[in-house]
């Protein structure tokens, strides 16, 4: 299964068109906002040398440095001086080897995204991304930016969530209300009457958007058939879980 997203963190609809942006709008968006990247926060080599002797730790160890200089004791200062520019510069090794083997599994992971410009889909990096850009996701994929889909605006999205978390919450309350299979299990008119009674509920909330955003009937059902999908396969599976806790 495909889904078509905008790159944006905010859904501004104005940003997006139906045969993606124009490749002279792509590289204007671009040097407007940046690549789709981390910023580099990686510190000059100067920098992090001098940050190994810029800490309370060393701090102490400069002080007893100057205080052996004070004293006469020359041997000693220069033991003590000697030990932190060597931890300073085993940090500093350790510090460069772990940069490396980051930036070599950027570069083995460097993502791609399928992109639709000019009215074709295209695959290009993911850090040439810009905000107002279609993009197609695939189930197991890594989604490559901040989107949000062209189908269901953010406030719906909430809704689903709502109905969801109803639909699925009774589900699991007849799958795992009992060792037997919930079809050979009888609920009482109580149990069934409050199930009615909160399916209903949401059911009319959703779809006439009472204190949310409206959902289409449609997608309602939908979720309220993958609900009873979900309470047979969780039926199905609290068998095993059942007999290894021994649970009558």
């Amino acid at each position: 299964m495909d889904i078509s997203v905008t790159h944006d963190g905010s859904p501004a609809a104005s940003l997006v068109r139906a045969d993606g942006l124009t490749g002279k709008e792509a590289q204007r968006r671009l040097a407007q906002f940046g690549a789709n990247t981390m910023p580099d926060t990686t510190l000059h080599p100067w920098r992090r040398a001098l940050d190994k002797f810029w800490a309370p730790v060393p701090w102490m160890l400069e002080a007893t440095v100057v205080l052996e200089l004070a004293l006469g004791k020359y041997a000693e200062a220069a033991v003590i001086a000697g030990l932190l520019l060597f931890n300073a510069i085993i940090g500093l090794v350790q510090e460069g080897r772990a940069q490396q083997t980051l930036k070599a599994l950027k570069s083995r992971l460097a993502m791609t995204a399928s992109v639709r410009r000019d009215g074709a889909w295209t695959t290009r990096p993911a850090a040439d991304l810009v905000p107002g850009d279609i993009i197609k996701l695939s189930l197991g994929g890594v989604v490559a930016a901040d989107v949000f889909t062209l189908d269901l605006p953010l406030p719906a999205l909430q809704t689903l969530s709502f109905v969801t978390m109803v639909f699925g919450g009774q589900a699991m309350i007849y799958a795992i209300r009992g060792r037997p299979h919930l079809w050979s299990i009888r609920p009482s008119l109580l149990l069934a009457g409050s199930t009615v009674i909160d399916v209903a509920i949401a059911c009319v909330l959703a779809v006439a958007g009472i204190a949310m955003a409206p959902l289409s009937a449609s997608v309602v059902a939908e979720t309220l058939a993958a609900s009873c999908v979900f309470a047979v396969v969780l039926d199905m599976v609290k068998w095993p879980v059942f007999m290894r806790l021994g649970i009558a």
